[in-house]
């Protein structure tokens, strides 16, 4: 045999083992159908319990979200599924704004405030009868540029704006 079709046969072999060493992942989206259990559906129509999830420290699903989209990848057997972000809805939008509500305990921030003039609905209640009134108000708002939030205590999470 020719020593260059013996090295050719050599270097196959090698690349065949080293391919069957790599693993593939699959990334799919899911929708969250239920909190307790922890529970998505596929969009092939799997179902992912959260024995199998992997997801950041501090991520917690909560009831707002059932019907959302979620991103996931998982490896190559399929059996453990690591939470990548919330999908946009629908699909190929630039997503929302959002913002949370709470208390910040500790930290630092840096940014500008401003005065806006907004039109504001005032509520009140005169016996049985609700009366919904409208008024131009001076409302301050600050605008955060950088910080570092130290201690925060969040009531229910990402709240998004519509």
């Amino acid at each position: 045999m020719d020593v260059g079709y013996r090295l050719k046969t050599v270097i196959v072999e090698i690349v065949k083992k080293y391919i069957d060493t790599l693993s593939f992942s699959c990334v799919f989206h899911a929708k969250l159908v239920s909190i307790n259990p922890l529970k998505f559906i596929r969009s092939d129509g799997i179902e992912i319990y959260e024995s199998l999830l992997v997801v950041p420290k501090y991520r917690k699903f909560t009831d707002y979200e059932i019907g959302n989209c979620f991103v996931f990848i998982s490896n190559h057997e399929g059996q453990v599924f690591y939470y990548l972000y919330e999908a946009s809805s629908p699909q190929g939008s630039n997503g929302v704004d959002y913002h949370w509500q709470g208390l910040i305990k500790k930290g630092e921030i840096r940014g500008k405030l401003r005065t806006e003039t907004k039109e504001v609905e005032i509520t009140d209640i005169v016996g049985d009868t609700q009366i919904i009134t409208k008024q131009v108000m001076e409302v301050d708002v600050f605008k955060i540029i950088e910080g570092d939030l130290d201690d925060v205590v969040h009531e229910k999470g990402i709240i998004k704006k519509e």
